[in-house]
């Protein structure tokens, strides 16, 4: 069974659990900081990576591996704007009209959160999370996805998954046949995108299951 990482290969290989990787272009591309435990970077212009005297204002991809929780702040010292994020954004130009990429001075971090209430799974029809969807929890699989009506049209979810979005601690696991059979693919995080990544599994889902 393949896991999938929206992300080069390369890096997808060493990517650890409960992390928070903070990259400087976009589509997880170029030096990267990675941040365990939780704790907070108070003026990232100290911050040197590689031979880049400074990642203030150079934030343009976050990946989110497991649940976890990070937090922007548009000025140094954790002042100004700020955002909380749990998912993965690979394009912060795509994200809340790009006001945050190359926008970000001062980061804080929990990379182990309490996770309250039910982990749910949301599947969506298009990538970035849009379009139509539809919610699943722990325990729950669907072994035919022809069957399942995307909204009230009669249109169905077989080969339509675009993009992933996981609350809590969950595993999703797609399927390329009915009944569970074929090629599938572990996904433990929030994808915007199954189109992207070393491992392709954009509208090809024909069932799918959800485990801890």
């Amino acid at each position: 069974m393949a896991t999938l990482f929206a992300i080069p290969v390369a890096q997808a290989q060493t990517l650890q659990p409960r992390t928070i990787y903070l990259f400087e272009h976009q589509f997880f591309q170029g030096r990267h900081l990675i941040l365990q435990g939780d704790g907070g970077i108070d003026d990232l212009k100290n911050k040197k990576v590689g031979n880049v005297k400074t990642f203030n204002d150079r934030l343009s991809a976050i990946y989110i591996s497991g649940p976890a929780v990070l937090t922007l702040y548009r000025d140094r010292d954790f002042g100004g704007p700020s955002i909380r994020i749990t998912e993965t954004i690979r394009d912060l130009r795509a994200f809340r009209g790009g006001i945050w990429n190359d926008s970000v001075s001062s980061v804080k971090w929990d990379t182990a959160p309490e996770t309250q209430g039910v982990t749910t799974v949301t599947f969506y029809e298009l990538a970035d999370y849009q379009g139509r969807s539809f919610v699943m929890s722990v325990g729950d699989s669907v072994g035919r996805l022809r069957d399942k009506r995307r909204g009230n049209s009669f249109k169905n979810w077989n080969d339509k998954i675009e993009s992933v979005k996981i609350v809590g601690t969950a595993q999703v696991i797609l399927y390329d046949d009915n009944r569970f059979r074929g090629a599938r693919v572990a996904i433990r995080t929030s994808v915007p995108d199954l189109g992207v990544g070393n491992t392709i599994w954009s509208d090809r889902a024909s069932s799918v299951q959800v485990t801890r």
